[in-house]
């Protein structure tokens, strides 16, 4: 099967280096996500202005797939309207478990895609986006 180039660099890069770690203080949002198959858990919190993401950080526990998923995700959704997060991250939700689905144009999510190589691992890297999924609902 054929799913494209995924740049394994980039997830070894976040994994490194994770953005937006850590906790905001007196956050308009927080979130908890547990996948309950293995044990990864992560947390994120959040300001809000108007209808914008200001602010996201994330801290958890999980293997290399949900700890590398969580950074791109901040790092993709903060200073974006939450509407449009919304109906975005539904699609990179769909995309991950898609296979004939298009990828994303960026490069930091579509590089997640390298999951697909082993299906057992995508809740892995889905359980941050369904984290953000319900956070902003």
């Amino acid at each position: 099967m054929m799913w494209g180039h995924f740049d394994m660099n980039i997830l070894i890069d976040h994994y490194k280096n994770p953005r937006h770690k850590g906790v905001i203080t007196g956050p308009d949002l927080a979130h908890e996500v547990i996948n309950r198959k293995c044990g990864d858990k992560l947390s994120f919190t959040a300001r809000i202005s108007g209808d914008m993401l200001q602010e996201i950080s994330h801290m958890g526990e999980g293997c290399f797939y949900c700890r590398v998923s969580a950074s791109i995700a901040c790092r993709n959704i903060q200073g974006r309207p939450i509407n449009d997060l919304k109906m975005e991250i539904a699609l990179i939700r769909s995309w991950l478990r898609d296979q004939s689905g298009p990828e994303p144009a960026n490069p930091d999510i579509r590089a997640l895609g390298e999951i697909k190589k082993f299906p057992m691992r995508i809740d892995c890297v889905d359980l941050a986006w369904k984290g953000l999924e319900e956070m902003l609902r």
